[in-house]
């Protein structure tokens, strides 16, 4: 299983997974046609994102799925862990620090939690806090027939996702201590540092 590791996030794709971490610069908003002004709304100070999907992942997807999320079939799993500034660690919305939001519960889904809804999708957003890193969880899932069947999946591959610190050494701490099943291998995890996907 094939370790990624940048921006003091690591994340090790379950076998058929693709997964990416990057960090998008100003210019780089021209290409979700956001402006200037919402760019910076959306860029939250260019923090990183880590990117985990069942499927592969389109050189040109949004930050919180746009691209993706209409490409995913029943059976398909989309997770964002989207990072805030600084400032935002401890505030009332991201909690106290220390505790991360998963495993997650079939309850934590619904239709209301997408940020795109579409026919036969759920999804589930949670703000949590690390010591002074605050993220968003966003994962959608494609389908709902076999609902405990994969958000078992999202646990299994939110267990191999990994936050500690950003800069010099790139210190890890797992933060999370499920243990990985080893799920079907339908293709090889792809898992290259992407620093500038478009879209």
């Amino acid at each position: 299983m094939a370790t990624l590791r940048a921006h003091g996030l690591s994340v090790a794709a379950p076998p058929g997974w693709d997964a990416s971490i990057y960090r998008r610069s100003g210019s780089e908003f021209a290409l979700q046609h956001l402006g200037a002004d919402r760019a910076a709304l959306h860029a939250v100070d260019h923090q990183p994102v880590l990117h985990l999907c069942s499927r592969p992942l389109p050189a040109d997807r949004g930050d919180l799925g746009g691209g993706v999320v209409s490409g995913l079939g029943p059976q398909d799993l989309f997770v964002v862990l989207f990072e805030y500034g600084p400032g935002s660690a401890g505030t009332p919305l991201f909690g106290d620090a220390g505790r991360v939001p998963w495993p997650l519960r079939p309850a934590d889904f619904d239709a209301a939690s997408l940020r795109t809804q579409l026919p036969g999708q759920v999804g589930c957003q949670r703000f949590f806090s690390l010591g002074d890193r605050s993220f968003m969880l966003y994962v959608v899932l494609g389908g709902t027939a076999t609902l405990p069947a994969l958000v078992a999946r999202v646990n299994a591959a939110l267990a191999g996702v990994v936050i500690g610190r950003p800069g010099p050494g790139n210190r890890l701490g797992r933060c999370c201590s499920a243990r990985r099943p080893v799920p079907s291998p339908t293709r090889p995890a792809r898992t290259s540092s992407r620093t500038r996907p478009a879209g």
